[in-house]
């Protein structure tokens, strides 16, 4: 149920079922407790939302603190028209699922967090907590937290978790703090670890001191995350595993199926640091690292201080650090052996001390499609990767953290597009167009080829809107062969047709030149103008375009919804089709002239 605010403060102790306390023949025990004590748990199963409780856009805290300080067994962060802005929150309830819905941004308030160990969420000593988040961000200030306003500090995490257990931390980006995105660690002596924690696709960016730090934990999954870009202060890497205490531990911690990218990190992406403690401890600390993709770190992929014999590493890729793949600095323990793993373009080699078994390999690119964050295929695996490395783990599965990218030859463009492929110039195109299409050249900064296009105006640029170019990387070049797929509506391009009432296209093309004047040899799309719709194309070596009428009858500028293919395996030649609204309007298979000089 939804509890209202007004009635948070009363004692949960009452909600966790009934006694028994009557006398029942022992054949009705079963019964009894089907219909009296499982129906009834169910019934007090509590949820509120953060927002009943006085969300204030300029500071939310109190509402989330006493959401949560409400005991209920969920609490649900809403999605607001502006950031839950806050200082300092306190987990302060075992039994407690906290889900902040998609789209919520939660931000450390300006001008607060001067507390050396102020965090965002703040946990001791709890258990059974759950902060979920798929599609939600915490976002605290670096930048002033390095201004003199404030005492220097590593400590200001977006959560901590300090003797913790049963805890889930999931779905969330983490951006921005004054220390680590995540850190498990003791609650002193009596507490000395964090235990049973889950934490899996998260993404920690940019943060100061680590991406994560696992100073003391027993049985820690980390799946599915990203950790990139840590930058600030030493050691600033993206997954720490150093204990401080000696009384601490390090026991049964699983890293899988993660990224590791491009942190400023003054040993490793990944540091295995277990000089704090030793003796026993020590030699007990259990680490498995299995598939795993650590490229771009500053420094080593993975920094050891020694290895144990409870550590292993797998099924990963190490690729372009700036020193060695994996650095071990002692071997008083024995020596790492890398298993099933692949090193390529790391400044200063593999492996420094640590073994490159034989099941790893050492010549072969990954060819990773793309280490660009907001890339779909972000660190997946180009299709014509070495089987070596594309089926080289010891499962059989792709080395690394993520798969060969599926390309299925399908290209859907559906969105505004960010650089300027340079495929037109000047201030006054000489007609309207809302233009895609494919070219070889790589203007936008990939390799691979770019899908662009332009917004403009008939023989002059709209006041305050001049014309705009698009350009976005394709995960590989086309050809002919390749099916291609563009939708589009006109609201995509609103400011300049829905408001001016100006023709609007939606066009793509092949191109060998660097013009998208020049759409050759093939060049096909929709033209709405004059109350109608036409296709327009030029198949042949010529480029003259030509024109049909499709459908006529069309009025207004808004709600008109253009779908065009190319599906080069239909007909003898390929055939092109389209829709209006999802009506189809157009089918024309291509004769043999129409892919000439290809």
């Amino acid at each position: 149920m939804i509890r209202q605010p007004e009635t948070c403060n009363r004692d949960l102790s009452r909600l966790r079922g009934p006694r028994l306390g009557m006398r029942v023949k022992k054949e009705m025990c079963l019964a009894l407790l089907l219909i009296s004590f499982l129906p009834s748990e169910a019934a007090h199963a509590v949820t509120v939302r953060a927002a009943d409780f006085g969300y204030n856009p300029v500071d939310a805290t109190s509402a989330l603190q006493a959401a949560i300080d409400s005991g209920a067994d969920t609490v649900i962060v809403d999605k607001m028209a502006a950031d839950w802005t806050i200082q300092p929150v306190f987990l302060n309830s075992s039994n407690q699922r906290i889900v902040f819905e998609d789209g919520v941004k939660v931000v450390a308030k300006a001008g607060s967090f001067h507390g050396i160990y102020d965090c965002l969420f703040l946990a001791n000593a709890q258990s059974n907590i759950t902060l979920s988040g798929y599609g939600a961000t915490l976002q605290m200030r670096k930048d002033d937290y390095l201004s003199s306003d404030y005492t220097d500090s590593e400590f200001r995490m977006a959560i901590r978790l300090g003797g913790c257990t049963n805890v889930t931390i999931e779905g969330l980006t983490i951006l921005d703090t004054g220390g680590d995105g995540v850190c498990m660690a003791s609650w002193g002596p009596d507490r000395p670890w964090c235990e049973n924690v889950v934490i899996r696709d998260i993404v920690c960016d940019n943060n100061y001191r680590q991406g994560i730090s696992i100073c003391s934990v027993k049985n820690l999954l980390v799946d599915n995350c990203i950790f990139a870009n840590t930058n600030g202060t030493p050691p600033a890497s993206g997954i720490d595993i150093e204990p401080d205490k000696l009384f601490e531990r390090i026991d049964q911690v699983t890293i899988q199926n993660s990224i590791i990218h491009a942190n400023a990190a003054t040993n490793g992406g990944i540091q295995f640091a277990l000089n704090n403690f030793g003796g026993e401890p020590y030699k007990d600390a259990r680490v498995d690292i299995n598939h795993c993709t650590i490229v771009g770190n500053s420094n080593q992929g993975m920094w050891l201080w020694d290895t144990t014999s409870g550590l292993t590493v797998r099924n990963s890729l190490f690729v372009s650090n700036t020193g060695y793949g994996v650095y071990q600095l002692y071997n008083n323990l024995g020596t790492l052996s890398v298993e099933h793993s692949a090193f390529w373009d790391n400044g200063s080699g593999a492996t420094r001390m640590a073994n490159v078994a034989a099941t790893s390999v050492t010549g072969v690119d990954p060819k990773i499609l793309s280490t660009d964050i907001n890339h779909p295929y972000y660190m997946h695996l180009s299709a014509d990767t070495a089987t070596t490395i594309s089926q080289g783990a010891s499962d059989g599965r792709p080395m690394g953290a993520r798969p060969v990218a599926p390309w299925s030859g399908l290209v859907l463009v559906k969105e505004h597009f960010t650089g300027d492929p340079g495929w037109i110039h000047g201030p006054d195109p000489d007609y309207a167009g809302n233009s895609f299409g494919y070219s070889a050249t790589s203007r936008a900064g990939g390799e691979t080829g770019e899908i662009g296009g332009t917004v403009h105006s008939i023989g002059r640029s709209i006041p305050g809107t001049p014309p705009v170019f698009y350009g976005k990387d394709l995960v590989k070049p086309l050809t002919l062969e390749d099916s291609f797929e563009l939708n589009w509506n006109t609201e995509d391009g609103a400011d300049y047709y829905g408001e001016q009432g100006l023709n609007s296209y939606v066009r793509f093309g092949y191109f060998d030149r660097d013009a998208i004047t020049t759409w050759y040899p093939v060049h096909m799309g929709l033209q709405m103008g004059d109350d109608a719709i036409y296709l327009i194309y030029s198949m042949h070596e010529t480029g003259w375009t030509q024109q049909k009428l499709l459908k006529a009858g069309i009025s207004g500028t808004t709600g008109h919804r253009l779908r065009f293919i190319y599906d080069p395996d239909a007909g003898p030649y390929g055939r092109i089709s389209g829709q209006y609204n999802d009506e189809p309007i157009v089918s024309m298979d291509l004769t043999s002239g129409d892919r000439v000089r290809w």
